[in-house]
Parts: structure tokens; sequence; C-alpha cells
């Protein structure tokens, strides 16, 4: 038992600078608008833990885009959510940071009512995407 807990964090460690490249290096590949298009093609199969992620990465193309937040690969979600929370759209970025979270890290499987949170957050994002 001791060992799992010598272990686990880095294991967490390196599955967290995993997801950070492959982000690094996706994101870069498509504009938050494709983005969205990947994320309505897993919908369409039905795939949500791919559509809510997708939805993730058009947030972080989004914010390099509109240059409110450049992406760097380093940056982690907790880092996100203290930029964006002098936003007033912040519990839009908070649900989309958490549902990545949760998928990625914790235990929580991606469903359709998860799905409408994070696709309802990122419609409320675009509709305030000014500076």
């Amino acid at each position: 038992m001791r060992l799992a807990g010598v272990y686990y964090p880095n294991l967490r460690n390196q599955l967290s600078q995993s997801a950070r490249q492959a982000i690094k290096v996706t994101a870069k590949d498509l504009s938050a608008a494709g983005w969205v298009a990947r994320s309505q093609r897993a919908l369409e199969r039905q795939d949500y833990r791919e559509a809510c992620l997708c939805l993730y990465l058009a947030m972080l193309q989004q914010l390099q885009e509109i240059n409110r937040i450049p992406q760097l690969a380093s940056r982690t979600d907790g880092e996100y959510l203290e930029l964006l929370r002098q936003f007033p759209q912040f519990p839009a970025y908070q649900t989309l940071l958490i549902a990545h979270q949760q998928l990625c890290f914790g235990d929580r499987t991606a469903d359709p009512s998860l799905f409408s949170q994070c696709d309802r957050a990122y419609q409320i994002i675009c509709q305030h995407q000014g500076p």
C-alpha cells in the first residue's frame, strides 16, 4: 500500500505532462472552429468524452486566437482558472476546465448531460469573446 502512495504522484505527474504535450501538438493544428467541428463529429458517434474534450481544446485555442491568454504547454487548468477568474464568463470557462480535469484525471464518465453542459459553456464563451 505504501508503494502505491510513493509512485502515484509520479504517475499523475507523468499523465499531466502527457496531456499537456498532446494539447501543445494538436491545438496548434486546428482552429477553434476546427475543434468545434471535431466535437460535432464525435457527438454524431455518441463519443461524449471526445466531444467534451474537443470543446475544451476549442476554448484553449480561442483564447489564443483572440489574444486573451496565449497557450503554453506548461500551463495547468488551475493556472487557466486563475487567469480567467477576472472575466464575467468565468463560470463557463470553469465548467470546461473542470470537465477536462474530471474526464482526464478523475473518474467522471462523459454522457449527454455533461456534453450539454460543456456545449452550453462554450456557447456562452463564444457570445463574449471580446477583450
